[in-house]
């Protein structure tokens, strides 16, 4: 039995970086609001995670495109450090 990757698929576990491991990485880096365009993907093991943790703020977006426009206005008004 595979252990779970923390992905969508658990059976890909070795497919490539693991949600745990990219928050982990945020938050050596520091970075506080965490702006993203939810898919099923990244769902399960990244965006609820970060979403439920009180160290990062998760900024849902609609669409590619609104993330380009306020992804730079969000830079700007925030404190802290913006992914």
């Amino acid at each position: 039995m595979m252990a779970n990757s923390g992905t969508a698929n658990p059976g890909m576990a070795n497919s490539g970086p693991r949600g745990a491991d990219i928050i982990g990485v945020l938050k050596a880096a520091r970075v506080e609001f965490v702006a993203a365009v939810p898919d099923i993907v990244t769902s399960a093991g990244l965006l609820w995670p970060i979403s439920r943790d009180p160290a990062l703020h998760l900024i849902r977006l609609c669409k590619e495109d609104e993330a380009s426009r306020s992804a730079p206005a969000a830079r700007s008004a925030a404190d802290g450090r913006f992914c």
